[in-house]
């Protein structure tokens, strides 16, 4: 296509294509702070993420603490220091015992100000299979078969 250069003149020519070569050259650099802005954008929105996140991990960790102290001084208050009491180790493993020697056992372990039973495993069960664990004993009730494994803690008399 051929140019009338009545229409256009040299100068103009010159002068459209220099601003449109700087209007291209400018949207180009603007196209690029835009995408630089957008990148720290999506690293400022990771960092606020990691940020929430290590102040959630910091609150749960200041309230652990405060439970923590808290049970502390309950101990404290109420004398159950580690160094006051002696622990020993009971394992009973299927014994058979009668009803009353199991009631005297059982109530032996029962938590008081003096000591305190942590069991780890139980069972109890009849020897008879007519009778029941709930059931009154008859004239041939031969006992209970009793399985105890746990610790027994009891105070030092001479740490109170």
């Amino acid at each position: 296509m051929k140019l009338n250069r009545r229409w256009i003149p040299a100068g103009k020519l010159a002068l459209v294509l220099a601003a449109l070569a700087a209007g291209v050259s400018f949207a180009h650099y603007g196209l690029a702070q835009l995408a630089a802005v957008r990148h720290e954008a999506a690293n400022a929105s990771r960092t606020l993420a990691a940020a929430e996140q290590q102040l959630a991990m910091a609150q749960a960790h200041a309230f652990q603490v405060e439970q923590a102290t808290h049970l502390v001084e309950q101990v404290r208050r109420q004398g159950l220091q580690p160094e006051h009491w002696g622990e020993r180790r009971i394992n009973l493993r299927a014994v058979s015992t009668s009803r009353a020697e199991a009631d005297h056992l059982l109530r032996e372990t029962a938590m008081n100000r003096r000591h305190l039973f942590v069991a780890e495993n139980y069972e109890i069960s009849v020897l008879d299979a007519q009778g029941g664990l709930f059931d009154a004993p008859g004239q041939n009730d031969r006992g209970l078969n009793l399985s105890l494994r746990g610790a027994f803690y009891a105070r030092d008399p001479e740490k109170q």
